[in-house]
C-alpha cells in the first residue's frame, strides 16, 4: 500500500502527505525509527507547504501515538480544536491523557 501511494505521488501534489504519513508508520512498525521520523517530516512538511492542516494535525497524532511524545499530541489537538474537528480532537486528548497519566521512567 506504501508503495502504491508513493507512486501516485507523481500525479497527486496532495498525496505526499498521507503517502510520506503511512511510509513513516511502516517504518516505525519494521522498528526503523529514525527512517519513520525522516518519512514524518517529509509529511509534515507536505502539509504545511499546501496548508493541510488537518492532515498536519493528523501526522502530529500519528507521531505522537507512537512516539509517545506529549508535544506532538498537543499540537495536534490544538489543530483539530482549531478546526472543530471534535472526533480527532477527542481521539488527540485521549492520547494525551493516557500519556501523561504513564509513569516516567
Amino acid at each position: 500500500a506504501c508503495k502504491m501511494a508513493l507512486r501516485q505521488v507523481k500525479f497527486d501534489r496532495a498525496a505526499k502527505i498521507s503517502a510520506y504519513r503511512m511510509q513513516g508508520t511502516w517504518e516505525w512498525l519494521r522498528d526503523k525509527p529514525k527512517r519513520a521520523l525522516y518519512w514524518w517530516q517529509r509529511s509534515l512538511d507536505a502539509a504545511s507547504a499546501l496548508e493541510a492542516r488537518y492532515e498536519l494535525g493528523f501526522t502530529y497524532l500519528e507521531m505522537g501515538k507512537f512516539l509517545g511524545d506529549c508535544g506532538y499530541l498537543e499540537k495536534a489537538e490544538s489543530i483539530f480544536k482549531d478546526l472543530g474537528t471534535k472526533f480527532d480532537w477527542m481521539q488527540a486528548q485521549k492520547l494525551l491523557q493516557q500519556r501523561k497519566s504513564q509513569p516516567t521512567p
